[in-house]
């Protein structure tokens, strides 16, 4: 973590630093902190989806789940094939109580992954 505020600091900034920061503030549990990286990096760049993806597991991870699941939808629109947001979602929506739409994520998971493809 000190490596990324290190770099943050000294510029020029980076979308790739802040995500950085951001995930490993939320692996310490300093959520906010985490999020306002976060957000910094989409900010950034907002075409790229590893911030959302990294944003959405900090909220899922902390327990905030209808944000999570704001953040996988926009990430998901952005990007339909980016798979790794789908388990989270699923997580999110089935801690929601809105466990039809977790199971047709978790439908969806397996439409997109390689190892269930049969082409």
């Amino acid at each position: 973590m000190a490596a990324y505020e290190r770099a943050v600091a000294i510029g020029p900034a980076r979308s790739y630093f802040y995500n950085n920061l951001g995930i490993a503030l939320g692996k310490i549990n300093r959520v906010d902190d985490a999020v306002a990286a976060l957000e910094k990096a989409k900010e950034m760049d907002p075409s790229q989806p590893e911030p959302r993806q990294s944003l959405g597991a900090v909220l899922c991870n902390a327990g905030r789940s209808e944000e999570a699941v704001k953040e996988f939808r926009k990430l998901l629109d952005l990007a339909p094939d980016w798979n790794m947001a789908r388990p989270c979602l699923s997580r999110s929506l089935t801690r929601l109580g809105r466990t039809e739409e977790a199971k047709q994520v978790m439908e969806d998971y397996k439409k997109y992954s390689p190892e269930h493809n049969t082409w």
